[in-house]
C-alpha cells in the first residue's frame, strides 16, 4: 500500500514523467555517503538525489584516493 501512494505522489508531483517506470530510491535523510572498510577492501558511495553527476564524480574522486 505504501509503494503506491509513493507512486501516485510523484506521478502528481512530476506529471511529465508519467510514462517513466523503474525503481526510485532515495535515502531517508536524503544524505549522501562514502564508506570505506579498510579491513575488509570494501567501499562504497550512494545516497545521491537529483541528477546526481557531480557528486557522483566527486565520490568516485574520493574512493579512488583512498
Amino acid at each position: 500500500m505504501l509503494e503506491t501512494t509513493l507512486r501516485e505522489l510523484f506521478r502528481r508531483w512530476t506529471p511529465r514523467l508519467e510514462r517513466v517506470g523503474g525503481p526510485l530510491a532515495m535515502p531517508r535523510d536524503h544524505s549522501p555517503f562514502v564508506r570505506v572498510d579498510y579491513e575488509s577492501g570494501l567501499a562504497s558511495a550512494g545516497g545521491y538525489t537529483g541528477d546526481g553527476v557531480v557528486l557522483t564524480h566527486v565520490a568516485a574522486t574520493a574512493l579512488a584516493d583512498s
